[in-house]
């Protein structure tokens, strides 16, 4: 979970005990003016202080930006001054997501929340699953949330409507209605609490292994059966569940034959790898991990000659 507050929280205290916390931040403008002097002497490039200083301003912190300006300027050229940095206009800098976020739920005009998203470094529909997320913790009115929802919906359509035909012009819309939208969508005050990690995400990042083995599974099985791993998962997943669970003998047999560990049969008879049945049946399933079937393809019928004509 990329979310130091829900990772420390609750059981997650211990960790917070036991570990180092280490802050990165942003390097400061003087940091900057020091790489950048470096970067000069090295490559030869003549430039004023106050130039390298208002450039190192500008980045906000950050330095790769900073490098990459100097960059800019300094192709086919080696000596830059303020005019040769009026060039580079404004550069639009990575907002964080918590920061975009309050800027969204909290402003009541349009431009605010909209350049906001626009200067996210995110994929819309991440943005979308935030966003939506934190609505209902929020907003604490109900119209507030029914609009809000709306702006989102209408949103998640577009973005849809883009996978499907391609027309990546229709993002913009969709990030105007889900921040701007959502902005506008409220008549009364905000709750005031702290903004969350989606927890649709922080499900999916803990349920990881268990769609792993989940998959393996199926895989297992389709390859005995002769089908694809989805279709395994439709037609014959739920069955070797129910058999496994009611017959032991059984599922020591299919789990030896489809050769499974203990996570895999554990996901396939529902409960947990530390269950004492999951032990005993993959201990009975060795001799049935040992034993293959033969096939003969040199079969002969045998034929009564004397009824042969």
């Amino acid at each position: 979970v990329n979310d130091l507050y829900n990772l420390t929280k609750g059981t997650g205290a211990k960790i917070k005990r036991l570990a180092l916390t280490l802050k990165f931040q942003r390097p400061s403008a003087v940091s900057v003016v020091m790489v950048l002097n470096k970067v000069c002497e090295k490559e030869n490039l003549e430039i004023e202080q106050e130039t390298i200083k208002t450039m190192a301003e500008n980045a906000k912190g950050d330095l790769r930006g900073a490098i990459n300006d100097l960059q800019s300027l300094s192709e086919g050229n080696t000596k830059i001054t303020d005019e040769d940095l009026k060039k580079l206009g404004s550069r639009d800098r990575e907002t964080e997501m918590f920061d975009a976020l309050s800027v969204i739920f909290n402003s009541d005009n349009y431009d605010d929340p909209r350049t906001a998203i626009f200067d996210l470094n995110e994929q819309p529909r991440d943005v979308a699953t935030w966003i939506s997320d934190n609505i209902p913790i929020i907003y604490k009115h109900p119209s507030d949330i029914e609009r809000a929802y709306d702006k989102v919906a209408y949103a998640d359509l577009l973005l849809a409507r883009v996978t499907r035909t391609q027309n990546y012009g229709l993002w913009g819309y969709a990030s105007e209605l889900m921040s701007s939208g959502v902005a506008l969508s409220k008549s009364h005050p905000t709750s005031g609490r702290r903004l969350q990690f989606p927890s649709w995400i922080r499900k999916m990042g803990a349920s990881r292994f268990q769609r792993g083995y989940r998959n393996s599974l199926a895989k297992k099985i389709g390859n005995a059966t002769h089908q694809s791993i989805k279709e395994s998962k439709m037609e014959q997943l739920a069955v070797l569940s129910i058999i496994c669970r009611s017959d032991r003998k059984k599922a020591a047999r299919i789990t030896g034959k489809l050769e499974l560990d203990e996570n895999e049969l554990a996901i396939l008879m529902g409960i947990s790898k530390k269950e004492k049945i999951i032990y005993e049946i993959i201990e009975k399933s060795q001799k049935f991990r040992q034993e293959r079937e033969v096939v003969t393809l040199d079969y002969r019928p045998q034929i009564d000659e004397d009824k042969e004509e």
